[in-house]
């Protein structure tokens, strides 16, 4: 899995400032294309698609396809897609683990620290014949945040494998 760090530039803002090319940098991630094909889906000039997949090959974001066919084909680049899907970079998925793991590592320490108060209760002793100080019930607060942090990790961690998946699949699609 290649990682390729998007450095936003002027070029890259003038790219996608054009809802056409926007269109067609879709149309790439779906499947390679010639000129021809783009130029009819999109219902315009082949000169005009040929002029935004200049503009879109300088800037590094599609590439022509190297083969051997008889028509030029373009395919995204890795930055390319990047740009379109970012939850699939590197940085994003390290930082989905690192927060289901923190979640899930603070719920069990809000349990552990609720187990702990619940077996190490303080000895009760009776006040002037009045009652006693020892509480019985749970601590709702450590309970609380412990279901909190485990929903929340469990979230992030399906979260993170939706996006592993999607990943997975659309690495399948480019190749």
């Amino acid at each position: 899995m290649d990682s390729e760090k998007i450095i936003l530039t002027t070029e890259i803002f003038r790219v996608l400032a054009s809802e056409t090319r926007v269109t067609l940098l879709k149309k790439l991630y779906q499947r390679r294309m010639t000129v021809s094909e783009l130029s009819r889906e999109l219902k315009i000039a082949k000169s005009t698609v040929h002029e935004h997949l200049a503009l879109m090959t300088t800037a590094g974001l599609i590439v022509p396809a190297p083969d051997d066919h008889q028509w030029k084909y373009y395919e995204i680049t890795r930055k390319g897609t990047n740009l379109l899907l970012p939850e699939n970079s590197v940085p994003i998925t390290i930082l989905l683990s690192s927060l289901g793991s923190l979640s899930l590592v603070g719920s069990l320490a809000a349990f552990v620290v609720v187990w702990l108060s619940r077996s190490h209760e303080a000895v009760s002793v009776p006040i002037h014949g009045a009652g006693y100080t020892g509480y019985s019930g749970l601590d709702l607060v450590p309970v609380g945040i412990g279901i909190l942090l485990l929903i929340t990790g469990i979230l992030i961690f399906i979260r993170l494998f939706r996006v592993r998946a999607s990943f997975n699949s659309d690495e399948g699609a480019l190749s």
